[in-house]
């Protein structure tokens, strides 16, 4: 995937507390971002609410998946 930039639990995170500079990298449009299954489930791991974890299941389908493999 040309131009991808895997993404980290603690740059989403800062986005979600609404960080400035995290929203700005964020809403680039030059780069594709990608999320770690271990990324997704530590966003997971801290939705303490159904409701907060449906929000996390809507906003994860905006960004690709690189799953885990042994590779």
């Amino acid at each position: 995937m040309e131009n991808a930039i895997l993404l980290d639990s603690n740059i989403l995170i800062a986005a979600f507390r609404r960080n400035e500079d995290a929203v700005s990298f964020l809403s680039k449009k030059n780069f594709n971002f990608v999320i770690s299954d271990i990324t997704t489930m530590e966003l997971f791991a801290g939705c303490k609410t159904v409701e907060k974890r449906k929000e996390m299941e809507n906003i994860l389908k905006f960004y690709a998946q690189a799953p885990f493999t042994q590779n």
